[in-house]
């Protein structure tokens, strides 16, 4: 007999795609504002800066999260231990140190060399709180929502961008009086204070209603729950670096590869419609799928620890539900891909957006998968998936002189087929052992 219950987290999901839409809209004003008051200067040197410091703290804020909340993961109703404790604490600091010696030896690179640049040296110093702050609030996330908590994660990012909007709106006088860069830098590190006081008091409260439970724990266990934790954050922080690499490079090589065959002008109004209008259209509805993914990972790997055969029901429900979100997704972009275009005055981008318009299931898919995976301990896998499709598109662009669509098409089919299939292979694995 094979256990059938409802295994995706719909409601969770729901709650995680509004907040996150909220915050995305809350975000667009504070974008806005932030270069009417502080200029495109300011705004330059941050789109420069903080993508870098993202990549400094990507295993603090990507895989340390995620690891947290398959880490405690419970059934919502016993005590906590206090070794569980210790060990997110510890994982924290150390992702905190080594968060920090990469934005050193970034910091290095950009003072020493041109590769780089992110400012003087006192910019760089004053980029260190909003990066230890940013490390905090990812491993508060992560045990909230390890220990079941929905709203607070969910909503915790509309405080942090209503935060910075506050800030910017209060401080914006001061502009002329100091360094602009500087006053944005405090302003993303104030709206970061204000969600890592908001995220803290919510888990002490969750701690004092679950319980502690203060028993002794020998230290060589400790010290194995640590390299655990350490060991299931590789894979979604090597996915994220291995992403951010692809992206990296495919726009510059198709470009370069544009221009040889089309000439500069016309590869950088190619480059430019796809990256800024047809790719953004795109992932609009991802909204959905990536709340359902954030939902899933705590609801999947509890189930996972309770030894319930779950990976197949989830995975056949995931498939159903990913679809009814593509299916309108494909005929609002293939219809309406001449006018959504026109709409941001790139009309040209048109020819971009009809090619990806039969992504949108795959390309959707592969967030709440990535999760399912990740949940029932197969995180190694978003590595391999992200290399190959890495491979893929950089191979496809140069197999096709730097045609962006069918590079984003390679990468998108590689990376789906191989959690597809591994998903599928596990889910078959599972329902032989729980089933009679």
């Amino acid at each position: 007999m094979t256990i059938r219950t409802n295994t995706l987290p719909l409601r969770e999901s729901a709650i995680f795609s509004l907040a996150d839409a909220l915050a995305r809209l809350l975000g667009l004003l504070f974008l806005a504002r932030f270069v009417a008051l502080l200029g495109l200067e300011a705004s330059a040197a941050f789109r420069i800066a903080l993508p870098l410091l993202g990549l400094a703290a990507a295993f603090a804020t990507i895989g340390l999260p995620q690891a947290l909340t398959r880490y405690f993961a419970t059934d919502g109703r016993a005590r906590i231990p206090v070794a569980q404790l210790r060990t997110a604490l510890l994982a924290a600091v150390l992702a905190a140190l080594l968060s920090l010696g990469g934005w050193a030896a970034l910091s290095w690179i950009s003072t020493r060399t041109d590769l780089l640049h992110l400012g003087s040296e006192r910019l760089l110093a004053a980029a260190i709180p909003l990066l230890l702050l940013l490390c905090l609030n990812g491993s508060l996330r992560g045990v909230l929502l390890g220990l079941g908590s929905t709203y607070a994660p969910a909503f915790g990012q509309v405080v942090e961008v209503t935060s910075r909007l506050c800030a910017l709106l209060t401080l914006h006088e001061a502009a002329a009086r100091v360094d602009s860069i500087e006053l944005g830098l405090f302003v993303l590190t104030a709206g970061e204070a204000v969600v890592t006081l908001y995220l803290s008091l919510l888990l002490r409260r969750r701690l004092r209603r679950r319980g502690i439970d203060p028993g002794h724990t020998p230290r060589i266990r400790l010290f194995r729950d640590l390299l655990a934790v350490l060991r299931m954050s590789l894979g979604p922080t090597g996915q994220s670096l291995l992403a951010t690499l692809g992206y990296a490079l495919e726009l510059p090589l198709a470009h370069r590869l544009l221009a040889e065959t089309h000439g500069p002008a016309v590869a950088e109004q190619l480059v430019a419609g796809y990256s800024a209008v047809a790719l953004p259209l795109l992932c609009l509805p991802m909204v959905l799928t990536d709340g359902l993914a954030t939902a899933l990972l705590p609801a999947a790997a509890r189930q996972a620890k309770q030894g319930r055969a779950t990976l197949g029901p989830s995975l056949q429900r995931l498939l159903l539900l990913t679809l009814l979100i593509a299916l309108p997704a494909t005929a609002l972009l293939f219809l309406g891909a001449p006018a959504l275009t026109a709409a941001f005055g790139v009309p040209a981008a048109a020819t971009a957006l009809l090619p990806l318009a039969w992504l949108t299931f795959p390309l959707y898919l592969q967030a709440p998968l990535s999760a399912l995976l990740q949940a029932h301990g197969y995180s190694r896998a978003l590595l391999a998936a992200g290399g190959l499709a890495d491979a893929a598109r950089l191979g496809a662009l140069l197999l096709t002189g730097g045609d962006l669509p069918s590079a984003l098409a390679a990468a998108v089919y590689t990376q789906t087929s191989v959690l597809l299939l591994l998903a599928a292979y596990r889910a078959r694995a599972a329902d032989s052992r729980f089933s009679m």
